[in-house]
């Protein structure tokens, strides 16, 4: 894979000393709607549009270095065409299934198996909220 097609190649770039127009009419826009306890914004003030790779892109067409991805467990990049394909022929066949074992299922459980100590021996997938996952390890 061309790691270098995974990100906006002119990057970084300013367009508009930020925040921009726009970006600034979404801040005010969240600033009037939102809870105050949104802290991110007043630190990094941008409206953001897109993303590919380790690049971000605001509204008002600046593009940045993405630093701050890391903070979402975008560790493969936005937009990385093998998730996105990955996700898209999930989505199209089977979307949820509870406990119900399926063929993504069983590829899944291979693919830990093979990267886990054999003393774990059993998967455990229920965990929605992160009370679960601290029961399941306790």
């Amino acid at each position: 894979m061309d790691f270098t097609s995974l990100s906006f190649s002119d990057t970084p770039q300013i367009k508009t000393t930020p925040p921009g127009p726009e970006s600034v009419k979404y801040l005010d826009y969240q600033s009037a709607k939102e809870s105050s306890a949104v802290s991110y914004p007043r630190g990094m003030p941008m409206a953001l549009h897109r993303a590919k790779g380790a690049t971000v892109e605001d509204v008002d067409g600046n593009r940045y270095i993405d630093f701050f991805g890391g903070a979402g467990v975008i560790n493969v990049g936005h937009a990385n065409p093998a998730v996105l394909e990955a996700a898209r022929d999930q989505l199209e066949n089977l979307t949820h299934t509870l406990d119900i074992p399926s063929p993504s299922r069983r590829r899944m459980v291979e693919a830990l198996e093979q990267v886990l100590p054999r003393e774990l021996c059993k998967i455990f997938f229920g965990a929605p909220t992160g009370s679960d996952a601290v029961e399941a390890a306790v």
